[in-house]
């Protein structure tokens, strides 16, 4: 069922920002999202983000926006500039929501912070550059001294499913094998915003997330191997943030897929063509 969305679409020229208000009819977020962007190129807006998006309700809309493409996109005809300064760009699959929560997203910034529980169970969070992603959780993934086998968690809320669903494949047990099956599902798997990607080793039961808000989780019974996993984000130039910050500490924002991604149904199909196997819990 169609649904109008509202973004706030960021671009810089010369060292001054832009910012505009764009909205677009589609299916899912992803597809707004999609839309948004080929508007704003169409307007010759060169490295358009659509860095907020809402639903809106088509009543509000006002009369004076303009559209080129019949009324599936609309846009203000005034922007607004700014000064840029550093401005986190999330990973594709998480997107900022207009709504104020207690934190600010632009108050992210790459970094890592390990916590501990009770049981001694350490939880290392890494947020890293969008571009960079993939490439560290791939570095991350050759330190673990095993790896058993490789799930990915489905969350309850795509789609409106009501129940997550894990799907784990033991012949993906090599960093290689995890990350041509990654790459070679980018759109469908690293582009889905409603996916939590684990590599798991018995080595302090360790579980090495990407997680659906796209930043980096390792859980670990084992001091050694979150040590190493840490140094390692040193020396990719990401450091420790005793204040570190997330999308996901109290900031409203949603999740959503590639437009040319599949979805719930087609891509639970493909993961079981590729031997992934359901999980129940």
């Amino acid at each position: 069922m169609s649904q109008l969305y509202v973004g706030v679409v960021r671009w810089v020229v010369q060292d001054i920002g832009y910012l505009n208000t764009f909205w677009a009819w589609a299916n899912h977020r992803g597809e707004a999202i999609h839309r948004m962007l080929g508007a704003a190129k169409r307007q010759k807006i060169h490295n358009p983000l659509v860095n907020r998006l809402d639903p809106f309700d088509p009543e509000n809309l006002r009369a004076d926006v303009l559209t080129d493409d019949y009324g599936i996109t609309f846009y203000s005809e005034k922007a607004y500039s700014f000064v840029p300064g550093y401005s986190y760009k999330f990973p594709y699959g998480i997107v900022p929501s207009c709504i104020e929560g207690d934190n600010e997203p632009d108050d992210i910034e790459p970094g890592w912070n390990v916590s501990v529980n009770a049981d001694g169970l350490l939880d290392l969070t890494a947020v890293v550059e969008a571009k960079e992603l993939l490439e560290i959780y791939g570095h991350l993934i050759s330190l673990l001294p095993s790896i058993r086998v490789f799930w990915i968690r489905i969350v309850e809320d795509w789609e409106k499913y009501g129940q997550e669903q894990i799907f784990a494949n033991e012949s993906l047990n090599t960093p290689q094998l995890i990350l041509d099956f990654i790459k070679g599902h980018s759109i469908d798997i690293l582009q889905n915003g409603h996916l939590v990607l684990t590599c798991f080793s018995d080595v302090g039961a360790t579980n090495l997330n990407l997680s659906d808000h796209k930043y980096i989780e390792a859980l670990s019974y084992d001091k050694d191997v979150i040590a190493k996993l840490c140094l390692h984000l040193n020396d990719c130039g990401i450091g420790k943030l005793d204040d570190l910050l997330t999308i996901n500490d109290r900031i409203h924002h949603w999740h959503y897929r590639h437009p040319a991604g599949k979805g719930r149904t087609d891509l639970i199909n493909m993961l079981q063509n590729e031997g992934f196997v359901e999980r129940f819990l």
